[in-house]
């Protein structure tokens, strides 16, 4: 995975069931009290009328009202009791949302390494239960099923596995991925990991989503706390990410960002290409002072074809990942810029 590609996140929410609405039941109005004695009265009334003695027996009882037209009236307020009264003070409900009333998902496909180290890193690497054949720490993520690569994801292994939620990074693959999950029915969510403010926003997106919010500002906090050290001359850095062709960090990637916060500067900073290309000549042109090279893997590093460097760090490329080793990963550089600096 190359480190810097991505855009704003996008959370999609599979339609969930719904229990009991809420707005449905229904609570004593403020006048329930002012109406109901009102008729209490109006039934006793008609009760006392209906019950008077004959005329014939009591003369008197002839000018008593007649109280059978009060039906539909009672009837009418009774309705008005039930439906027709202000509430009052009492708080209307608030909007229900599916986002709100989701639960911490329990079965989750990764479909990025950075992912799935962020998921292992808040504690909920138990929940994993699908990640990509790149996807290679911690150990106990090679161990789950495979759902293709970065680009060639298989949806049916996907849909095979019932994740209540698939978490992957923007890319333009991922916004068609997304879109064949949604038509699935199947909940997303797609972090934009650019920049250190998008991966520490990313982890915090992250944590409350699978309910590791504590955890969560925890790994975002020690990303912020990375020193940004300004150098009147910042030695020059080249990053390198593979072999065979060589493929390099350019300018605004997050590789480019990492070596400026350490206090380097990007050999390659005028290029117009994120992740140049270069064949043997070119790069033997370049004569950076510190050649960071990440492109070895787990094989023995060959020597690097430049005019000239002041020092070589072999890094391990898995902390190039936007992630949550992004710290260490840090450290490294700062450390190799550093050593460049002493004479």
């Amino acid at each position: 995975m190359k480190p810097g590609s991505g855009a704003s996140a996008q959370i999609h929410t599979a339609p969930a069931k719904r229990g009991i609405d809420e707005r449905c039941v229904v609570t004593p109005p403020r006048c329930f009290g002012i109406v109901s004695s009102r008729l209490v009265a109006l039934v006793g009334h008609r009760r006392r009328a209906t019950t008077q003695p004959s005329s014939r027996l009591f003369p008197q009882a002839r000018h008593a009202k007649n109280t059978s037209h009060l039906g539909p009236l009672i009837l009418a307020l009774a309705a008005f009791l039930v439906f027709g009264c202000d509430r009052g003070d009492s708080a209307a409900p608030a909007p229900t949302t599916a986002a709100a009333i989701t639960a911490p998902p329990i079965r989750i496909v990764s479909l990025a390494p950075s992912v799935t180290e962020t998921l292992f890193a808040l504690g909920v690497g138990d929940r994993v239960v699908g990640v990509t054949r790149f996807c290679d720490f911690p150990v106990a993520a090679t161990m789950l099923p495979k759902i293709g690569g970065l680009t060639d994801v298989d949806v049916e292994v996907v849909l095979s596995l019932k994740p209540d939620l698939v978490v992957g990074v923007t890319s333009k693959t991922g916004s068609s991925l997304e879109r064949t999950l949604r038509a699935a029915q199947v909940d997303t969510l797609f972090l934009a990991v650019e920049t250190f403010d998008d991966v520490q926003s990313s982890l915090r997106t992250l944590g409350a989503r699978v309910g590791a919010t504590e955890r969560a500002e925890t790994l975002a906090a020690a990303i912020g706390a990375i020193d940004v050290t300004p150098h009147a001359a910042a030695p020059s850095v080249l990053v390198l990410f593979g072999r065979d062709p060589w493929i390099a960090a350019g300018p605004k990637t997050f590789a480019d960002e990492m070596i400026r916060r350490a206090g380097g500067r990007n050999v390659l900073a005028d290029l117009d290409t994120p992740y140049p290309t270069l064949d043997v000549e070119r790069l033997s042109a370049i004569a950076p002072d510190i050649i960071i090279d990440t492109s070895w893997g787990a094989g023995e590093p060959g020597p690097v074809p430049v005019a000239k460097a002041s020092a070589i760090v072999r890094l391990n490329p898995a902390l190039i990942r936007p992630g949550p080793r992004l710290a260490a990963a840090m450290m490294a550089f700062r450390e190799a810029i550093v050593a460049a600096e002493t004479p």
